[in-house]
């Protein structure tokens, strides 16, 4: 029987993030189908070019979804019943560009001034993934390989070649929370702030299982 030995290899690694993601709600209400999607299309362009005009040019739908919207009202009799409202409309945008203090500044005051501003929800998050994420792995495969190592020579075998390669996606901490804007208006109201960042670094983690063939 072929003697074997798996061992697993881990690596982590925690970087500074370097990059904002700014998602984006426009949302718009109106009784009418169509004015409600001929103002949801009007007021997305609107937030289109205030933030090309900074620089984040690459502005793109996550979603869109047209709703029925009813509130609570009271009839002449006092009773409470649903009334129709108007037909909502969702328009869901991402946009990335470099964490720094005075563009990101400049993007929330940009659209602050906007006449129906979006709701804002932003995170800070690696620029380059993929080139840590190939750094892991490497490293993953090294740890597997000198533990692998230190366990064959305790055993007074040699560690032969590869047999399999085992790996999946490790736990990865991809962005974080840095902001939220309920609405419009608190977007306006609070625009002016300052923003003192100093976001924690981000961790990324990867795993990877080797089956070794050992030898005499």
């Amino acid at each position: 029987m072929e003697k074997t030995l798996k061992v697993t290899g881990r690596a982590a690694l925690s970087l500074p993030p370097d990059t904002v993601r700014l998602r984006m709600e426009q949302r718009d209400l109106h009784r009418e189908y169509g004015e409600a999607v001929r103002l949801s299309t009007e007021h997305t362009a609107q937030v289109r070019r205030a933030l090309a005009e900074l620089g984040p040019e690459k502005v793109k739908t996550l979603s869109f979804r047209v709703d029925t919207e009813y509130e609570s009202a009271q009839d002449e009799k006092g009773n409470w019943r649903q009334v129709f409202a108007g037909y909502r409309v969702v328009h869901a945008l991402r946009a990335e560009f470099p964490l720094d203090r005075k563009l990101l500044g400049r993007v929330l005051e940009r659209l602050s001034q906007l006449p129906a501003g979006p709701e804002l929800h932003m995170e800070y998050t690696l620029g380059d993934r993929e080139s840590a994420r190939r750094t892991l792995l490497a490293q993953a495969v090294e740890s597997s390989r000198s533990r692998a190592q230190v366990l064959a020579a305790a055993a007074g075998v040699m560690l032969g070649e590869v047999l399999s390669i085992d790996y999946a996606w490790g736990p990865e901490e991809e962005a974080r929370p840095l902001y939220a804007a309920a609405e419009g208006a608190a977007l306006r109201k609070n625009a002016a702030l300052p923003i003192d960042l100093d976001p924690e670094d981000l961790t990324l983690e990867e795993t990877v299982t080797i089956l070794w063939r050992l030898g005499e």
